[in-house]
């Protein structure tokens, strides 16, 4: 009885586990943004892009982009548009928080930095020591991946 009470317990407080986890990890990506991830970077992939060598949560892919304006991004695909947008609120429920005393903006309609057509999504806006750091959080149409995705994006002004 006690082990099924345990198990249970485990199960129930994964998500607030990985919730935690997420938002450590994001705060850690913030923390390299002025110095343009380097401290991130693993393997180059190609010219100004580079294999990161943690990815966030469970993300998909994830990549650093150095070409323009630095900016560490991941992102999840899914099957269906709902999914990501499931995913898309899973996430948000975590990084509001995380982000508390950012400045929170629907960015639905608009284009991503990388001009990525955002059909749900918000941006975060904080300033640090040496610029303003977005944190940008949206779905993907399908027509953009190939199928549904949820994108989360760091990049430094």
């Amino acid at each position: 009885m006690k082990l099924g009470m345990f198990a249970a317990a485990v199960i129930a407080l994964a998500p607030m586990a990985h919730a935690q986890d997420l938002c450590v990890e994001l705060k850690d990506v913030i923390a390299e943004a002025t110095s343009g991830f380097d401290a991130l970077k693993d393997e180059e992939n190609f010219e100004d892009n580079y294999e990161p060598y943690f990815y966030l949560g469970d993300a998909y892919n994830c990549s650093i982009d150095t070409s323009d304006a630095p900016e560490f991004g991941c992102w999840w695909q899914f099957d269906a548009p709902a999914q990501a947008n499931a995913k898309l609120d899973e996430m948000a429920a975590v990084v509001t928080p995380c982000l508390a005393g950012w400045t929170r903006m629907d960015i639905a309609g608009e284009r991503s930095a990388k001009a990525i057509k955002i059909a749900r999504g918000f941006r975060f806006d904080g300033t640090g020591a040496n610029g303003t750091v977005f944190v940008e959080l949206f779905t993907e149409p399908p027509k953009e991946r190939g199928s549904p995705s949820v994108s989360l994006n760091v990049s430094v002004e």
